[in-house]
């Protein structure tokens, strides 16, 4: 039985397309930096993101893991962010030997500022697809995400 073209998938294809989603990244993640001046790096402000989205009470261990960082960039991160006031890490009710890790006040407001300082790029990036396109970008995105991460399958939205 011959595959053909159309229902086989194109190794190259595959590989522009995540070397897009990388330039992406890269691109999205300059900006990001340039527009906070300093205030919350992007590798700091995926911590309180991902508090965000998955909610508090997480070990660092988990964060590593979901984050695919080494548990001491995990635990560097961790530090400079409760050095800022904008995370506790608690001791575990139901593991002495392990923390818990929650989003204050501060680190919610520094979130919020975060993205409502590169709002801006956002909007005007926004504006070159429209919402519809944007849309189908995202739902695309969020099943090759699920397809390289099975366990995203349960994450919430943003």
């Amino acid at each position: 039985m011959s595959t053909s073209k159309a229902n086989s998938t194109d190794p190259e294809l595959v590989f522009a397309v995540l070397t897009e989603v990388h330039m992406l990244h890269h691109l999205s993640t300059s900006e990001f930096n340039k527009e906070q001046d300093h205030t919350l790096h992007m590798a700091h402000f995926a911590v309180l993101n991902r508090l965000h989205r998955y909610g508090d009470a997480q070990t660092p261990q988990q964060l590593a893991d979901k984050m695919r960082v080494s548990r001491a960039t995990m635990t560097n991160s961790l530090a400079r962010l409760t050095e800022k006031g904008l995370i506790n890490v608690l001791d575990n009710p139901s593991d002495k030997r392990s923390k818990l890790v929650f989003l204050t006040a501060e680190g919610r407001k520094a979130r919020d500022g975060a993205i409502a300082r590169v709002a801006p790029a956002l909007e005007h990036y926004a504006s070159s697809l429209g919402n519809d396109a944007l849309e189908e970008l995202l739902r695309l995105l969020r099943v090759l995400h699920q397809s390289m991460d099975p366990s995203e399958r349960e994450a919430p939205g943003y």
